[in-house]
């Protein structure tokens, strides 16, 4: 499911836009957590793949592309990275809100669950690397 791999880009911009500092990382930025937090939504997005009927969404939701150009990506400075991860977790985080408010199966509620969760970890990353929350226009 696309939004599991979203997830895993999310936290691999993450460490791509933190400025370079000549302090050692933060253990929120260390790899290894960034691996468990990626491991994680593959393990989400097996589980989904796996769920299949009782999985099923009558409803449409807008969710963020999933994926980078890089050479576009590269060209932006700081703010603006930082703005487009935001922005992509807003969107996200409203597809899933507007998913949970919808009384899914208990099986799918359980994954819903798991991806609030997961954007929680990741606004916490976030905010331990001073990025401003995102304000919708």
């Amino acid at each position: 499911m696309q939004i599991t791999r979203l997830f895993a880009l999310l936290l691999m911009v993450l460490e791509w836009t933190r400025p370079g500092l000549s302090s050692p990382l933060r253990p929120i930025c260390d790899l290894r957590v960034l691996d468990h937090f990626i491991k994680e939504a593959w393990d989400a997005e097996a589980a989904l793949r796996a769920c299949k009927d009782a999985c099923s969404i009558a409803t449409n939701f807008t969710v963020p592309l999933t994926r980078v150009d890089f050479d576009v990506w590269e060209a932006m400075n700081i703010e603006e990275q930082a703005q487009e991860v935001q922005s992509g977790i807003h969107v996200l985080n409203e597809a899933i809100s507007s998913l949970q408010a919808s009384n899914q199966t208990d099986v799918l509620q359980s994954h819903i669950d798991a991806s609030i969760n997961n954007i929680a970890s990741i606004r916490q990353v976030l905010r331990s690397l001073s990025i401003p929350e995102y304000v919708p226009p």
